[in-house]
């Protein structure tokens, strides 16, 4: 795949993390005044 991730949806995304042992977490809040960014952990 050389790192080329077009063509996966977030569900097949996450089983394959998932598969590997990684857990995957999506956090969603109300975004503030100075943080405009997104994250993943």
């Amino acid at each position: 795949m050389r790192g080329r991730l077009t063509g996966f949806s977030l569900d097949r995304m996450f089983r394959f993390l998932n598969k590997l042992g990684i857990d995957v977490e999506i956090t969603v809040k109300p975004k503030s005044n100075h943080d405009a960014r997104i994250s993943v952990v």
